[in-house]
């Protein structure tokens, strides 16, 4: 016969609905201002997991709620130092994040660190702009990198931060990135 030798479970996906969560859990779904609503029917969707930390720290518990799209909307995560990390998106009509917020807080009653994102797009979906912050709740994001575009539409230049360096990309007929240029480095 096969003998099974003691084993853990290392992880645990939840699908299709939220029963496993308890009355009062921290994973419950909280609605945000400026975010989108929670969808009711979650069947098809990953809801929630359980991660075992290899070093016997506890388990890492995770819920994940999606709109009416099924895209993503909150994600709420509990480490074994009851540790809590709520993240919130905002998705394009097309699906990609307009902005997003996550708040960290290490331990029940601890200070809540925010981190925010907001993303800006050109009329073919590419990146142009992306802004980030870290702070109180109320930090403004300030820009990391601006993207232009070729007419070909590939990138043609990453300016990052407020003027701190630009990177220039060149390609070959075939669209083979052949060379980045900057005040900093330069590759070919």
């Amino acid at each position: 016969g096969l003998t099974i030798p003691d084993s853990q479970m290392l992880a645990v996906s939840y699908y299709d609905s939220y029963a496993y969560q308890t009355e009062g859990s921290r994973l419950n779904y909280q609605a945000e201002e400026g975010y989108p609503a929670k969808y009711g029917n979650a069947n098809g969707q990953l809801t929630g997991r359980y991660i075992w930390r290899l070093d016997g720290g506890g388990y890492l518990r995770e819920a994940l709620y999606y709109d009416d799209n099924r895209r993503p909307i909150q994600t709420r995560s509990v480490s074994e130092t009851d540790g809590l990390t709520v993240a919130h998106t905002e998705p394009t009509f097309t699906g990609q994040p307009a902005k997003s917020e996550a708040q960290h807080q290490l331990a029940t009653g601890g200070a809540i660190t925010t981190e925010k994102y907001e993303y800006s797009y050109d009329h073919t979906g590419r990146l142009t702009e992306l802004k980030h912050g870290v702070g109180t709740a109320d930090v403004t994001p300030t820009t990391l990198a601006t993207y232009r575009y070729d007419e070909l539409g590939r990138q043609q230049q990453k300016e990052l931060g407020q003027a701190v360096a630009s990177v220039t990309s060149s390609y070959d007929i075939q669209s083979r990135l052949t060379a980045l240029q900057s005040s900093l480095f330069s590759q070919q």
